[in-house]
């Protein structure tokens, strides 16, 4: 039962974000069968979806929706690839859901108790009671009415770590004041009443034994710090003297020479003359050298914490164009032939059936995003989408750090259409990131504006309004400014290929990602 659910996780992993997928969390059955365990990888306590408040169960509900509609389309897509069985399985997880089968981790939806409404896909042993069973990251919890054995005996390890820390902290204080013989006596209080559960008796006494450590620790005495040696500034330290061997004894002092008048007595000699006893303290080590803290590797982020990035590539016929070609005579062809030119018409089309990969603009922009992806964190997937007929876009997912060669695969593929359906393109990048508690950043190449009756600044907007934290950062190939409005709606900026940096220094800069450096790869 595990294995085929945790492959039709496996085949999600490469195709929607992680936060996305961990709206489904995974089940398991305890030893003795009694109940089913929920396990998430999000941090955090969950908390049933009807106990929240209105404003946070809106939003909740809004992000439900949103990760249901994503698995649903792919399981349109595994169906269209042969998957029948996965596509049906994922069907049945992202039926409509009860409201006691949804909990909220950290604001994150997650999905438990999905096994017991298909039992055609993956039949509980045991079929958990409504509201018992939760999602909690990387912890189970029961979801049956006993407490089970492993409960107990976790209960019972954490009872014994405390007393053992009560021993300790006795032990410790050996300088605590004897109670006094002839003292009146405290009065005894009052037994309180047992408690009728159980687990409120456990939890009474661990929090009256971590109360009686805390006070037994608050009285033990803090040692006094040793007083440091002091030099004398203006003399240069004396060198440390050898301690005499244990054949010879300390050499005496000098007798003083015999006074010629009374005199008082000279002072004893200074404590620094003495040798020393004491062996002198180790050297600290010396800092490393400014060369090798450079070189050192930035500490990656956590998973569930890294941006997502998107790179939305324009596969139109005007990327066929070579790059070298002056920017001002395509413009003025692209006028010419709007206006019914016929040799301007074919003069534009020329140039665009004389680009190859080597020279044209979407070759160069297919090379500086194969070497951005490369140097991009291992932690931050990175999603590709691209345009080129007005019919749609192509989706090809989200690609992980060792995925990442596949990525460059289908880049190679890539030939220049007809169509610049921008908007619609768009539209499918944004759908596919968070953008509401995960940052996320599109970065958008294309020369031109929507020409399949789009409207790319309408859909930014719409966007923007549903996704606060997603940003689309624009490379402007021919400086025409065409989607400057997309990159306004959303916070980002555009970037001239005109401004004296290369392809891929201006792609580095749209991801908002530092390079790694190559030996951290």
């Amino acid at each position: 039962m595990l294995d085929q659910f945790a492959g039709l996780r496996d085949i999600l992993a490469t195709r929607v974000p992680a936060v996305t997928l961990s709206l489904i969390s995974m089940p398991a059955h305890s030893p003795d069968g009694r109940f089913t365990e929920w396990y998430s990888d999000l941090a955090g306590q969950p908390v049933p979806l009807t106990q929240l408040d209105q404003n946070a169960r809106v939003k909740a509900e809004a992000l439900l929706q949103d990760r249901l509609s994503t698995l649903r389309g792919q399981a349109d897509r595994l169906a269209g690839e042969g998957r029948g069985a996965e596509a049906e399985a994922l069907r049945q997880i992202t039926a409509p859901p009860l409201p006691d089968m949804v909990y909220v981790v950290n604001g994150q939806p997650v999905l438990v108790g999905w096994d017991r409404m298909r039992p055609g896909f993956i039949p509980s042993a045991a079929p958990a009671p409504a509201g018992a069973a939760a999602a909690a990251a990387g912890t189970p919890v029961a979801a049956a009415a006993g407490w089970g054995w492993l409960r107990w005996l976790m209960l019972l390890l954490a009872f014994l770590l405390l007393l053992g820390l009560l021993l300790f902290g006795l032990k410790s204080c050996t300088d605590l004041p004897l109670p006094d013989p002839f003292a009146e006596p405290t009065p005894k209080e009052e037994p309180q009443p047992e408690p009728a559960n159980p687990d409120d008796a456990l939890r009474d006494e661990i929090a009256r034994l971590e109360q009686e450590l805390r006070d037994r620790l608050a009285a033990c005495p803090v040692p006094e710090p040793l007083p440091e040696i002091q030099l004398n500034p203006e003399q240069p330290p004396a060198p440390p003297v050898e301690p005499p061997s244990q054949a010879e004894p300390p050499p005496a002092p000098a007798p003083a020479p015999a006074p010629v008048e009374p005199a008082p007595q000279p002072p004893p000699p200074a404590p620094a003359q003495r040798p020393q006893t004491q062996a002198p303290r180790p050297a600290q080590p010396a800092p490393p050298p400014p060369q090798q803290q450079s070189a050192a590797c930035p500490k990656p982020v956590p998973k569930w914490e890294a941006p997502e990035v998107v790179i939305l590539l324009d596969g139109s016929g005007s990327m066929g164009i070579p790059a070298n070609v002056n920017e001002a005579e395509v413009k003025a062809l692209i006028r010419r032939a709007q206006a019914g030119d016929m040799a301007a018409a074919q003069r534009l089309m020329a140039l665009q059936q004389s680009g190859t990969d080597a020279n044209s603009r979407l070759g160069a922009a297919k090379r500086a995003v194969d070497g951005t992806v490369k140097s991009l964190p291992p932690e931050i997937d990175v999603g590709l989408v691209v345009f080129g007929e007005c019919r749609g876009a192509e989706n090809y997912n989200f690609f992980s750090a060792g995925d990442r060669p596949r990525l460059k695969q289908l880049l190679d593929q890539v030939k220049p259409n007809e169509g610049t359906p921008l908007a619609r393109g768009l539209e499918r990048a944004g759908n596919m990131v968070d953008g509401v508690d995960v940052p996320a950043v599109i970065v958008l190449v294309s020369d031109g504006d929507d020409s399949c009756e789009g409207d790319p600044c309408a859909v930014a907007r719409a966007l923007k309004a549903r996704k606060p934290k997603l940003k689309v950062n624009v490379i402007d190939v021919d400086g025409s400014r065409t989607a400057q409005c997309v990159a306004d709606a959303t916070g980002g900026k555009v970037l001239d290929t005109g401004e004296g940096m290369d392809w891929q220094e201006l792609i580095q800069r749209a991801t908002e990602q530092a390079s790694l450096p190559a030996q951290c790869r």
